[in-house]
């Protein structure tokens, strides 16, 4: 992690700094994740037409 009195990331350090970092989560996270949402909705909406 860079000090805050360190210079400024220059263009070129932040565009290999996006590039290390990957496009998004892991495959098998957004999975999980997409499924958690899922049965969240579905809960949400089952507790609201119970109320």
């Amino acid at each position: 992690m860079r000090h805050h009195l360190e210079s400024p990331l220059s263009t070129l350090e932040l565009s290999q700094i996006l590039d290390d970092l990957s496009a998004g989560c892991e495959p098998e996270f957004d999975a999980v994740y997409e499924e958690l949402e899922r049965e969240f909705a579905e809960r949400r909406l089952h507790f609201s037409n119970a109320a």
